[in-house]
Parts: C-alpha cells; structure tokens; sequence
C-alpha cells in the first residue's frame, strides 16, 4: 500500500529526493558564496572610491585663502633648473616654513633633504633619465616642486586642506603636469584618520591621534597603504625615491608598502623615525628597521652621518637618544641596487 511511513517502497523517489535536498544545500552556499563576495567587493571600491573623488576635485580657488596671499620664488641655489613658484602662509599663520620660502631667506626649509633627493634623483637634463617619486607628507611642496620641476615624475600626498590649497595653487602657477597631488594620508589599509594641528603656528605639525583623542579632531583624512598605489596607478613601475613625512606614522606607511618592498624595492627612502610616538602603540617601531635591512636596505642617519646596521644597538640606541615622544631622527634608506643604478647613470654622462 501508499503510505508515507514507509518510504522504502519506493527508492527511486527517495534517491530523487535526497539528491533534490543536497542540490538545494549546494545551490544556498553558492548564493551565499556571492553575496559574500559581491559585499566585500562593495566595501573595497566604497574605500577606495575617495581616491577617485579627490584626484578629480583639486582645483585652485584662490577664493579660499584669506588675503593678503604670500607668494615667493624658491630658488635652489647650484641648480637653477629645480627652481620654483609657491604660495605660502602669513608669518602669523606659520613662524617654521614659510618664512624660509621668501627671497630674503637666509636658509631654506630642510634644506639638506631637498639638495639629497635632488642629488639621488638626478638631474634629467643632464642624464636623460625621468623618475618616479612619492612624497608623503608634502605640506606646501618644498620637496616635490623642485624635482618636478627637473621633469621628475612626482606623487604627493597631503590631507591637510590648508596645506593642499596651496599646494594645489602653487602646481597650477608652476605649470607643472608631472606632479600628482592627492589629498590622501599613508597607512597600512585603508582608513579614515583624525588628524590635528599640535602647533597654531606650524601647520607642518599635523599629527595623527589615537582613537582615545578623537574628541579634539581637527579633521578626518582618508589614508590608504601605498601598495594600492603603486599596484593600481603606477602600475607597478620602480618607484626611485619615497619621502616620508607623516608626523609620526611613518612605520605605518612602509608596514602598507611591504608587497612593492619585496617585489620592487625603490632606490631611495627619506624618512623620519619616531619610535617614541604614541599612535605606534600596537606596532613594534624597531622592528620596521631590521625589516628593511632584510629588504636589502643600508639605514643612515642623516642629521649624525652614522650607519644603522646592528640591530641590538644602534637602532635601539636611536630610540633612547630622542628626548621625547615627539622627536624624531631623520633616516636614509639606501637600496643594493641603488649601486647599480648610479653606475649606470654615471656611465650615461660620459656618453
């Protein structure tokens, strides 16, 4: 007889059935599967897509600034060619930069780094060779103007909005279409950051707070790691020279650089070293200095002239040797294939 108690008299229905429950079980995970996906998906390009707003929104508009607006020649003394336009603050608005920038300066803002870089980078006019260079944390654009200038092909980075006006200005009044200015901080993944002027009269001072000190936000900046732009917009080409500026997140930036580190090392890195800083509280500081050794890298100190090379002592040494968790020391990072390349440069000039 048809009963449903004894589903046994018919075998061929149960099989059928069983196979129609597994299909459907296969049929959910696969659904579920997709829409993992497609939310993932979704949370990448949501990250990544004020990227794409910020490079299409950055225009001069002088109607921004308060008048009167200081605007100066920087010229580089020994190479004319890297000379350049900049607008810049009041002496009010900035007692530190600024005022380097004007004609009657008696020195130049970090004058040291720009001449190295520029030494590094070389002069294309003379050797026929065109880098690319990153400069995280360009502030007014001391450092990207003049190797721009040169015809570097250069890529800053600068979320203050003071700081990137002006910036911004100081390219379009230079002509300069060799410089890419986004309005981005570095990290080690994309976030959002709040940021702060320590100091009313230096708006170099822009630091990074932990979320603890999120209350005194002056501003909230984008931040993404370095390895999305150098994979997706410069397409993994070498980049010669990176200059890191960050205000104290500058380990967070080479964490977020580790693919292009080990793949395609660049030739060149400036960039302070603040061990002391409190927004590295869950990341060991030292350790980013043996890990660029491993990279290939030989570290310098450049304000001492000393070599980091031992991993117990110097780099800890330099560590205990700053007064504070805002003090820094400004490091050099050289590449083994940076060799190469200067012989091989070296050999284009006598040709």
């Amino acid at each position: 007889s048809m009963t449903k108690d004894n589903p046994t008299r018919f075998p061929r229905f149960s099989r059928l059935l069983g196979r129609t429950s597994q299909s459907t079980k296969t049929l959910t995970i696969v659904v579920v599967l997709i829409i993992i996906v497609l939310y993932l998906a979704l949370e990448y390009s949501s990250s990544t897509s004020s990227f794409v707003h910020h490079q299409q929104t950055l225009e001069c508009d002088l109607k921004r600034f308060q008048f009167p607006l200081y605007s100066s020649q920087v010229n580089i003394q020994g190479v004319p060619e890297a000379s350049y336009k900049v607008f810049s603050f009041s002496p009010t608005e900035d007692e530190f930069i600024s005022p380097t920038l004007q004609p009657n300066a008696s020195y130049l803002f970090e004058d040291y780094l720009t001449y190295d870089m520029i030494d590094m980078a070389g002069n294309p006019k003379l050797t026929g060779q065109y880098h690319i260079i990153i400069d995280g944390g360009a502030m007014l654009g001391i450092h990207s103007f003049p190797l721009a200038a040169l015809g570097h092909h250069v890529h800053s980075f600068e979320p203050f909005p003071k700081n990137r006006d002006r910036f911004v200005c100081s390219a379009e009044a230079n002509g300069f279409e060799n410089l890419t200015i986004n309005s981005l901080g570095l990290s080690n993944h994309f976030e959002k950051i709040c940021m702060v002027q320590d100091w009313a009269n230096n708006p170099g001072s822009i630091k990074v707070k932990i979320p603890e000190e999120y209350d005194n936000c002056s501003f909230f900046a984008d931040a993404i790691p370095l390895d999305w732009y150098w994979e997706t917009k410069l397409k993994k080409k070498r980049i010669h020279t990176i200059k890191l500026d960050l205000e104290g997140y500058e380990n967070l930036a080479l964490f977020g650089a580790r693919k292009m580190l080990m793949e395609s090392p660049p030739f060149y890195i400036f960039t302070q070293f603040s061990p002391l800083d409190p927004t590295l509280r869950d990341h060991d500081p030292i350790s980013i200095l043996y890990e660029m050794m491993d990279y290939g890298y030989t570290i310098y100190d450049l304000w001492s002239g000393g070599i980091v090379t031992k991993r117990n002592e110097v780099a800890e040494e330099l560590a205990l040797r700053l007064p504070h968790p805002g003090a820094f020391r400004a490091l050099k990072m050289v590449h083994k294939d940076a060799w190469h390349l200067t012989r091989a440069e070296a050999h284009c000039l006598e040709v």
